[in-house]
């Protein structure tokens, strides 16, 4: 009865009284903070209610207003030249919590109860979550701070809070009452900061995260291009975390095979970070052997992991379902947060290709399965932008229904290693005639030429243009795949001078090659998936050589439009490309330079250093209680 009635109508009762009488000392230390520092009287900062919801709590200034935001003071190493003189005063006192009695007015706090955690103190509202102590109202003061206070630490704190939490009665409330006024008037368990030593066994918890990637399909970049674990795996080492990728042996759209002997897996020791290959099976052209090569990802990748530390978060990436089961199924091994990684709208991609009918029950299985990820992964990141977009359009989000909550839905694309690249493009080794010649404006495509980058319509453009006498415009190809024959013998039975085959290159001198381009060109078949967005790894590179950028399809939430770095075909034909080429060729200077100046824009707020840093922010949210900051409240 007291829990659930008397104990709120006391803290109203009281509440009420404080206010009336504390007036004039509300109104005496108001003035006392304006004469000692100019500023704002009063200090708001985000807290941790009742349930893990968000407050805003109120208190008297005590700081300086040069102080860092949202740090308890605890963690500050020199509180001190933070603190004003009135302000050292009121905290010892305690004064600084009087505006709290409005908000227990207010049902925001209670009298007694644990004191609010700031938001983003982990560790303090994670250890509340053992023992329930985030699941009843915060107060002005409470068992842990007639206990030690300052003193005890976050273990402990938790602990006496947890026990309060689970005893409380209108006794042990008088008896904190009247044991907070007895170590305000003492000045007991108050201190202000840590020593260097303790600031840097906080400092060193929060680094050196043991970060697992499950990505098969990625690469280093001398085995080939799809290379973004390897990338985001670089500048999280760069900022002290220990990441290992776990890849499979069999780079894709390859003939490699990385495992010569019959280990299930080996690392790659002379990388910057861990880089183990999980065997796999040599399956270029064949769908079966691709399909078997995921299963023998799974279970191999499953032998590999018991070698290494254990993870503080595992990243899925799912470019196939069983990287990303893998990644949710040993997070609740080990104990640590399960992220998974969507990099392909797979089944989706199937329906939309026509590889299986969307009556096929076997489609709706893989819907389920794939549902099920959606569900269980503790968040998802899109690299594309319409991730949530997509989570909708199936009904799989809260609001309809659905087991998937979209505040864990992320978005972070691809990208593009600018430090990298721009090494690269400094070297200059790299000699093409085309490329030096200063009387043609070049068009140049990089990467995979296979039916689905529709590379041979390019062919059908270089036609239109001979005929329209573009003859300062020359098309040229770096690539190879299964259509590069083809086309070679197009541009042969075309008689055609104005588009060059060049074939492939190491990858290391793309960013020479697109730096000496004028126009960067891709082509891709219009399909709904691009409603969700795109996530090219070449338009990254293409945006990093400060050149425009022509596609030949439009799409949801496109990066060129967006930065205006170039021109995106509402519906492509080659008619329609080739007169965009011919415009971008007669552009006048200021504005050619202007699409030149966006594109590198878009380049730095791609590069893989500023995507690493949002990857951490994701993984640092799921670190907090799932449950925490659900609601904004006042």
């Amino acid at each position: 009865m007291y829990r659930a009635f008397f104990k709120r109508l006391l803290d109203i009762v009281l509440s009420i009284c404080g206010t009336i009488a504390l007036l004039p000392v509300f109104l005496i230390i108001m003035a006392a903070i304006i004469i000692d520092d100019p500023g704002p009287v009063f200090f708001v900062q985000k807290r941790i209610g009742i349930h893990k919801t968000c407050f805003n709590i109120i208190k008297f200034r005590t700081m300086k207003i040069s102080t860092p935001k949202n740090i308890p003071t605890h963690l500050l190493e020199d509180p001190e030249r933070y603190i004003t003189g009135f302000g050292k005063y009121l905290r010892r006192s305690s004064l600084d919590e009087l505006p709290q009695i409005m908000q227990i007015l207010t049902g925001k706090m209670s009298i007694i109860g644990p004191r609010p955690a700031l938001w983003n103190q982990y560790d303090l509202i994670e250890e509340r979550d053992k023992y329930g102590a985030n699941d009843i109202m915060p107060g002005l003061t409470g068992w842990a701070q007639v206990n030690g206070r300052d003193e005890i630490s976050i273990v402990d704190k938790a602990r006496l809070d947890g026990e309060y939490a689970k005893n409380i009665s209108f006794l042990l409330d008088v008896k904190c009452f009247w044991l907070t006024i007895v170590k305000v008037l003492r000045r007991e368990n108050v201190v202000e900061g840590k020593t260097k030593a303790e600031l840097s066994a906080i400092e060193a918890s929060n680094r050196h995260m043991n970060i697992w990637i499950f990505n098969n399909y990625n690469m280093l970049p001398e085995h080939g291009a799809l290379n973004r674990s390897y990338y985001l795996g670089r500048y999280l080492k760069k900022m002290d975390h220990k990441p290992v990728v776990f890849a499979g042996s069999h780079p894709h759209n390859t003939d490699l095979q990385l495992i010569e002997g019959r280990e299930k897996f080996k690392e790659i020791h002379d990388s910057e970070f861990p880089w183990v290959l999980v065997r796999t099976c040599n399956y270029e052209g064949s769908r079966l052997k691709r399909i078997y090569s995921m299963f023998e990802y799974y279970f191999n990748l499953r032998k590999a992991v018991g070698y290494y530390e254990k993870p503080d978060v595992i990243i899925g990436s799912s470019a196939h379902p069983l990287a990303a089961i893998a990644a949710i199924k040993l997070s609740k091994k080990y104990g640590c947060k399960g992220i998974v990684e969507i990099r392909d709208l797979w089944p989706e991609s199937f329906a939309a290709y026509r590889i299986i009918s969307r009556k096929n029950p076997l489609l709706n299985l893989l819907y389920g399965g794939e549902k099920w990820i959606y569900k269980k992964a503790d968040a998802l990141i899109f690299t594309m932008e319409g991730g949530k977009d997509y989570i909708i359009s199936k009904g799989w989000d809260k609001a309809h229904g659905g087991p998937v909550e979209l505040s864990k839905v992320f978005h972070i694309n691809n990208g593009v290693d600018l430090e990298e690249f721009e090494a690269s493009r400094s070297r200059d080794d790299y000699q093409d005639t085309d490329l030096n010649n200063a009387d043609i404006f070049k068009v140049v495509y990089t990467g995979s030429i296979r039916l689905a980058n529709q590379v041979q319509e390019l062919v059908n453009v270089a036609k239109i243009l001979r005929n329209r006498h573009a003859d300062n415009v020359k098309i040229l190809i770096w690539g190879t795949g299964d259509q590069f024959g083809k086309i070679d013998r197009l541009i042969k039975e075309e008689a055609l001078i104005n588009i060059v085959l060049k074939g492939p290159v190491p990858k290391a001198l793309i960013p020479q090659i697109l730096s000496k381009s004028d126009l960067n060109i891709y082509l891709l078949a219009k399909t709904p998936l691009l409603d969700y967005g795109l996530s090219l790894n070449k338009s990254f590179e293409y945006f990093a050589s400060g050149k425009p950028v022509i596609a030949s399809s439009n799409s949801g939430y496109s990066i060129i439009d967006k930065y205006k770095c170039g021109r995106c075909l509402d519906s492509f034909t080659p008619e329609a490309m080739a007169d965009e080429i011919i415009r971008f060729s007669n552009m006048p200077k200021e504005e050619y330079r202007a699409y030149c100046e966006n594109s590198m824009r878009a380049a730095h707020d791609y590069d893989y250093k500023t995507l690493a840093e949002k990857l951490l922010e994701v993984i640092e949210k799921q670190r907090r209680p799932s449950k925490q900051c659900l609601t904004e409240k006042g």
